[in-house]
C-alpha cells in the first residue's frame, strides 16, 4: 500500500511509508521509483486500472481496508499531500447524492490527508497518470475496526493481523454491513452524468468549505 512511485510532500512519520526494513511496519519497499519497481501484485492492479482508464468514460475505483478508526469512512484523495482533490466537486455531488439515496448510512466521506499522509499511494500515481482524460474517482473503505478489537482484544496478538475481523460471524457481518454501498456505487455509476457532470465551481466551494476549511 505504500509501494507506488510517488512521494508525499510531508508524510506522516512510520504510517506514511519508510524504506528502513521490511521488519517494521509500512514498508514501502527497497524500489527504484519506478513502475519497474513495484511489487508484482501492485503492478498488476496498475496494469489493469490504466487498461481500463483509457477506455472508460467515468470510472469509480475503490478498495476496501480494515484498520483505522471506529467509524467507517469514504477516503478520497489525496495521501500525498493535504492539497484540495482536483476532483472535489464530483466527490461533493456523489456523497450529496448519497446522502439523499440512504439517508441513514453509516460513512463519513473524509479527505485521507486529513488522517495522515503516505508515500506511494496508488490512487494518486493513477490520478497523475490519468491526467483527467475522463472522470476517475478512487475511493477507500477504511472500516472502523477498532471496534472488532474492542469486542476481541486477543485478536491483537493474531497472526493474521490485529485489525482483521477474525471471528467467522464477524466476517459474514462485515461483509453484508457494506452491499449497500457497493450496490450504491454500481448504480452511480449507470447514470454517472448525475454526479460526474454536475457545475464545478459551486460543487467545488461547497466541498472545500466542507473538507477543508477549518
Amino acid at each position: 500500500m505504500r509501494n507506488a512511485p510517488i512521494n508525499a510532500v510531508n508524510a506522516s512519520f512510520g504510517v506514511g511509508g519508510h524504506q528502513f526494513s521490511p521488519q517494521l511496519p509500512w514498508f514501502r519497499g527497497n524500489q527504484d521509483q519506478s513502475e519497474m519497481g513495484m511489487e508484482v501484485e501492485l503492478k498488476s492492479l496498475f496494469l489493469l486500472l490504466e487498461k481500463e482508464l483509457k477506455t472508460s468514460s467515468c470510472t469509480i475505483a475503490i478498495d476496501l481496508h480494515s484498520g483505522f478508526g471506529v467509524v467507517d469512512q469514504l477516503w478520497f484523495p489525496y495521501a500525498k499531500s493535504t492539497e484540495v482533490f482536483e476532483g472535489i466537486h464530483q466527490v461533493y455531488a456523489l456523497s450529496k447524492l448519497m446522502d439523499d439515496v440512504l439517508p441513514n448510512h453509516i460513512y463519513r466521506f473524509e479527505p485521507q490527508s486529513k488522517h495522515y499522509t503516505t508515500h506511494g499511494d496508488l490512487w494518486d500515481y493513477l490520478l497523475l497518470k490519468h491526467q483527467r482524460r475522463s472522470p476517475f474517482l478512487p475511493l477507500t473503505l477504511e472500516m472502523g475496526s477498532w471496534n472488532w478489537v474492542k469486542k476481541n482484544p486477543s485478536q491483537l496478538f493474531s497472526f493474521l493481523g490485529p485489525f482483521n475481523p477474525i471471528k467467522p460471524h464477524r466476517q459474514r457481518r462485515t461483509m453484508r454491513r457494506h452491499l449497500p454501498l457497493l450496490d450504491f456505487l454500481m448504480h452511480a455509476m449507470s447514470s454517472p452524468d448525475v454526479w460526474s457532470k454536475v457545475e464545478e465551481r459551486s460543487m467545488r466551494a461547497h466541498g472545500i468549505k466542507q473538507w477543508y476549511k477549518k
